[in-house]
This record gives C-alpha cells, structure tokens and sequence, in this order.
C-alpha cells in the first residue's frame, strides 16, 4: 500500500493575472482527493512531464521546495498511518492537512479531569492522585509527539496498539518495569469518550 502524490495547475480557473493555482493530488486505495496548495503559475512556467515549475522561471526554487515540502508531509503522515495499524483513508490525510478533526484529544481531556482533581482536593482526591494523574499526563504528551508528531491525539482512535506502543515507550524511554507501565494506564481507565462528550 503506498500513496500516489501529484502536482498540476488547474486549467479551468485561470486568474485575472494570467496565472493557475497549483493542485496537489494524492491517492490511496484508489480514492483520491484534490486540494489547492495555495500557490500560483504562469502556464508556460509549468513542466507537466515533471510536475513541477521549469527551473528557469521565476520564483521556481521557493515554489518547488514548498511543494517538494508539502509532498514529503503527505508522505510522512501517510506512514504514520500505516504503522499505526489503525483504520484510515485519503479523507484522513485531507481531513490532517486541513487542520479538521471532529473529537476531542485524550490531552485535552486529561486537563479536564485535572482540573476537576484539584477543585475536589480533599473532597475525595488527594494531592498523591492528582500529582500521578499530572505525571501520566505529562508522560503520555511526550509519547504523542514522539510516535505521532502531534501535540495530541483523538479519543476515538486509542485502541491497543495505541496502548502497546505507549508501553514499549515508557519501557525503553524511562526503563520502568511492566507493573510500572500499567500504572500509567490506569488514569486512561476512566472512560474517555463519555467524559469528553461533557467539555
């Protein structure tokens, strides 16, 4: 399974300056998804046996690097994906470069519930609690931005590999033991999607 990524200018919306914006076109599993990179040509400037700005007009370098940039994120997200082994398709490369997302991150949710520690400080909570709750908190942050290059991580998609990869982490991060380990879950055993439905 790869993902199939091409550039072109769209012919049909010509400006009023004579110039096309460049598409980018990205297939997976034979669906695929057209986006506008934001950036514009002149038609003569454009090599489609290359799919990129002829090297000698203007501004190609700085057009060509952004593009070249754009398709080695697309790439990268692509194979983050993969190795994740959970469920995926074009959308959710589309859905990742337009910054959409329809549910709540785990981080997120983890302030929350933090937040609610402290305001029931020896009320039910103790200072020790909320001190591991911050500390799982803290640990599973760094997790996220080192497997998934993200600064947090949907709700619905933790599944046990999620679970599996945070272990071999803190194992080989941190040297704790598997006890260890499964101590950090246990904040996580608090059930999530119910508790993100109320913030």
């Amino acid at each position: 399974m790869r993902v199939i990524i091409h550039f072109y200018p769209r012919k049909s919306r010509l400006n009023d300056d004579g110039q096309l914006p460049i598409y980018v076109r990205f297939t997976v599993k034979s669906k695929r998804v057209d986006l506008s990179t934001g950036l514009f040509i002149q038609p003569k400037h454009w090599s489609d046996a290359k799919g990129r700005v002829k090297d000698r007009a203007p501004n190609a370098y700085t057009v060509n690097e952004r593009l070249d940039k754009l398709k080695t994120e697309i790439q990268d997200y692509f194979n983050q994906l993969r190795s994740s082994g959970e469920d995926y398709s074009v959308k959710t490369i589309k859905d990742y470069l337009l910054q959409v997302t329809n549910s709540k991150g785990i981080l997120e949710i983890f302030d929350y519930y933090l937040e609610s520690i402290l305001a029931k400080l020896n009320k039910g909570y103790s200072m020790e609690t909320y001190k591991h709750y911050k500390s799982s908190r803290k640990r599973l942050a760094t997790f996220i931005r080192f497997k998934y290059k993200q600064s947090d991580f949907p709700v619905e998609k933790i599944k046990f590999a999620f679970l599996d990869a945070f272990d071999v982490y803190l194992k080989q991060k941190f040297k704790v033991h598997q006890n260890t380990a499964w101590n950090y879950h246990k904040p996580k055993r608090f059930n999530l999607r119910e508790l993100s439905k109320k913030i």
